[in-house]
Formats: C-alpha cells, sequence, structure tokens
C-alpha cells in the first residue's frame, strides 16, 4: 500500500505531460491579416497550411503594431486572439489562435518560426497553395484603466478601401 501511495502521483504525473506544440517556418508567401484598435494600432496575423500525418497543420505568427497604444500593448491577447478563427473552403478550419507565436512586426512574416495546430481535416494535394482566410472579430475589450479615463476598448479587422 506504501508503495501505491508513492507511485500513483507519478504515474499521474506523467498522464498530464503533452507533447510539446509542433513549430514549422512559414512559406514564402503567407496569408496575412491584420485587425485595428480604436486607440492606434493592432495586431497583425500570418498563416499557412502544412501536411502533418495525413491532416491539415496551420501554422502561423501574430504581431502588434510598434504604434500601439499604452492601453493595449501586451494585454488583450485572449479576447483577441481566442476568439479569432482561420477558414478554409468556407469552413472553420481552427477556432482561437492562441497556437501562433509572437514575433516582432516585420513587413513580411516569410520564414518565421510559426507556431502550429494540428487539424481534423484530411490533407488533400490542393491544399499546398490554398489560401485560407484569417477572421477576426469585432470586440468590446474592458481593460482596468480608470486612472487614464477610458475603460473600453473596440477591435475589429482593418478595412481597406475598395
Amino acid at each position: 500500500m506504501k508503495r501505491l501511495r508513492f507511485f500513483l502521483p507519478l504515474l499521474l504525473g506523467a498522464c498530464a505531460l503533452t507533447a510539446p506544440a509542433p513549430t514549422a517556418l512559414l512559406g514564402p508567401d503567407p496569408v496575412m491579416a491584420r485587425g485595428v484598435y480604436n486607440t492606434g494600432g493592432g495586431i497583425t496575423v500570418a498563416v499557412d497550411l502544412r501536411e502533418h500525418d495525413g491532416r491539415v497543420m496551420v501554422c502561423g505568427v501574430w504581431s502588434e503594431s510598434d504604434d500601439q497604444s499604452g492601453l493595449t500593448h501586451g494585454g488583450p491577447k485572449m479576447e483577441v486572439l481566442g476568439a479569432s478563427s482561420i477558414y478554409l473552403d468556407g469552413k472553420v478550419l481552427a477556432r482561437g489562435l492562441l497556437f501562433l507565436r509572437k514575433v516582432p512586426g516585420a513587413e513580411r512574416y516569410a520564414g518565421a518560426l510559426a507556431g502550429c495546430e494540428i487539424t481534423s481535416r484530411p490533407w488533400q494535394a490542393r491544399h499546398a497553395t490554398a489560401r485560407p482566410v484569417i477572421s477576426f472579430p469585432s470586440v468590446q475589450i474592458y481593460l482596468d484603466a480608470t486612472d487614464v479615463g477610458a475603460d473600453m476598448v473596440e477591435f475589429g479587422p482593418e478595412v481597406t478601401p475598395r
């Protein structure tokens, strides 16, 4: 019985270990999207697709802009990335982009070391050239910033003029 008390916590602890999250270098032309805050600055996401054991693997990075407001710099990642999605062929491929790696802002993200998520979607040859769609939510983020007179920041996808 004493041995069981000793080994049981070790066995349970071993069950809690998880494999490290996969990483990969982004290809030469990742899909990019940007979301902006009403206080200035925003978040850029770059992703591409890979094959992993016959399934689609999404790899990507995110960065904050240099002109980010002090209210949002380093802050509301969970509210924004956690509510964002990646679509392929009009269907959700990944929801909640917290697996993406944070990197410094750049003009291009080709070759950046990216965090990846293996999906349940079967890989098809056409996915090698597919362009996934990054979807940012429009969200209101409540901050504890009463000393500066603002407690709500809005975030949404950047709209480019046509």
